[in-house]
């Protein structure tokens, strides 16, 4: 028979059970070496050093963007231009190429809210550069919100299909660019044309 202290000692030598089974499951926590700390500290310096470089080039992307915008729209404030306006005498249409005559209309209008602008010269060309005619002898002022109009007749051919005006104006304070357009109208039978060009800035005055 096994005695008491036998059987005692018989379950003192066999396995011991863990109370906690999940203990035998941890992982070694990781560490960082030496090499690997310098490694995300210099990526972390990169990343700062590039959002800093991006943070500091908005505000010149911003200006760079505001002068284009600014480049591109025709009435910003000046003190005097010169404005180049394409028109047409005649244009040709059809298979036939059958000419059309036109009549041409240029309008200038202030659209300052507040101050006047000085009409200093208007003048008509050629397909070939040539000048033609000067509309206007005498600077001419040009109140704010009105326009002043210049024709040429339907029966003047000479301008052809390349022909242009230019307009100088100036101003004594800085002022909104007027708007230059012309208006071509005209055709031949029961065939009714019309259409609009705008002028371009082609230099400024002080």
């Amino acid at each position: 028979m096994v005695d008491a202290a036998s059987a005692a000692s018989g379950l003192n030598d066999g396995p011991v059970l863990n109370k906690h089974p999940k203990a035998r499951c941890r992982k070694p926590m990781m560490t960082l070496t030496p090499v690997g700390s310098r490694l995300i500290h210099g990526l972390w310096v990169a990343v700062t050093l590039a959002a800093a470089a991006v943070l500091a080039a908005l505000p010149h992307q911003v200006a760079a963007q505001v002068t284009a915008a600014k480049n591109e729209h025709s009435h910003e404030a000046q003190a005097g231009e010169v404005v180049y306006i394409p028109v047409y005498s005649h244009i040709l249409q059809g298979e036939r190429a059958s000419r059309q005559p036109l009549s041409s209309t240029l309008v200038i209008h202030n659209v300052d809210p507040s101050a006047s602008i000085l009409i200093t010269s208007v003048r008509y060309y050629d397909h070939t550069g040539t000048e033609l005619k000067e509309y206007i002898d005498v600077p001419r002022s040009l109140g704010s919100f009105a326009s002043v109009s210049f024709v040429v007749d339907i029966k003047e051919d000479r301008g052809g299909v390349g022909a242009n005006f230019i307009v100088e104006w100036q101003a004594a304070e800085t002022v909104v660019s007027p708007i230059v357009e012309a208006i071509m109208s005209g055709g031949m039978g029961t065939q009714g044309l019309s259409f609009l060009t705008r002028g371009k800035v082609i230099g400024t005055r002080p």
